[in-house]
């Protein structure tokens, strides 16, 4: 997901009305880069994410190494614990080079405890996220009255808490900015889900739709899972570039991965 993030993200980078970078200026990442996981849990996706910027060449991410690419980092989750596990994890990957430097760890003050479906939106270039899969029975009155209140006009009160998340894009995604989600399939089917369309490609380009006949990602969530990439265009308006490329695989995604994100053909 990272890996597709990005490669999304650059393509947007390279466009050449991109606010990020100069006309004529090569293509790399921007200096105020924030990437960033709404629903951090563990910290999975920003270690994940970590990995892959620091695999780019120096020129693209702009010579920072390990400890300054931590500062691009950002998450909030309502778990404390799960936040200190998330900054652990990621200071435990750079470890070397900060011993190495003999310079001491990146704060990661933008990794903190919070809840992104109430407090203020704090938009990202780049959102990776596995919005937790709360059925809508299971949530409190005070909770659906105050998601109700937020995001009355995009979805019916009997939505699933992940599609708040969904809702949430347009208030944490920058113009020209990427997202990746791995969501329940139930968007692209049940009846709440047609309002939530609409809304999203209000907002976005959808440029990938990635399913499985053949298997559940999540052996602990008793739900058929979807990979959504979302762009969202720099200028308002801007009419689709491509048309949403739907993935069904028929073998295990680890055998396909690397086949569907280098495909040619319509994606991306």
């Amino acid at each position: 997901m990272a890996r597709l993030a990005l490669r999304l993200y650059f393509q947007e980078l390279a466009r050449p009305r991109s606010r990020e970078r100069d006309p004529g200026a090569p293509v790399c990442l921007p200096p105020t880069l924030r990437l960033a996981d709404p629903a951090v849990g563990a910290g999975a996706f920003l270690a994940a994410a970590l990995a892959e910027l620091s695999a780019l060449p120096a020129d693209l991410r702009g010579g920072r190494g390990v400890p300054e690419l931590l500062g691009c980092l950002a998450g909030r989750d309502r778990d404390a614990e799960a936040v200190y596990l998330t900054r652990v994890r990621l200071w435990l990957l750079a470890a070397a080079e900060v011993a190495r430097r003999g310079g001491p760890f990146p704060p990661l003050a933008a990794i903190r405890s919070g809840d992104s479906l109430s407090e203020g939106p704090e938009p990202a270039d780049i959102i990776l996220e596995n919005p937790p899969y709360l059925r809508q029975e299971n949530l409190s009155a005070a909770e659906k009255n105050a998601l109700a209140a937020r995001f009355g006009r995009s979805l019916p009160r009997q939505a699933d808490l992940y599609a708040y998340f969904l809702a949430n894009l347009k208030n944490e995604l920058k113009p020209g900015g990427v997202a990746v989600l791995v969501t329940p399939v139930a968007w692209l089917e049940v009846d709440y889900g047609r309002a939530l369309q609409k809304e999203l490609l209000r907002s976005f380009e959808i440029p990938l739709i990635i399913t499985s006949a053949c298997e559940r990602w999540f052996s602990q969530a008793a739900v058929h899972t979807a990979v959504s990439a979302f762009v969202r265009p720099e200028e308002a308006g801007r009419r689709p570039r491509r048309p949403t490329a739907l993935v069904n695989l028929s073998r295990p995604l680890a055998a396909a991965a690397e086949e569907v994100v280098a495909s040619g053909g319509r994606f991306p």
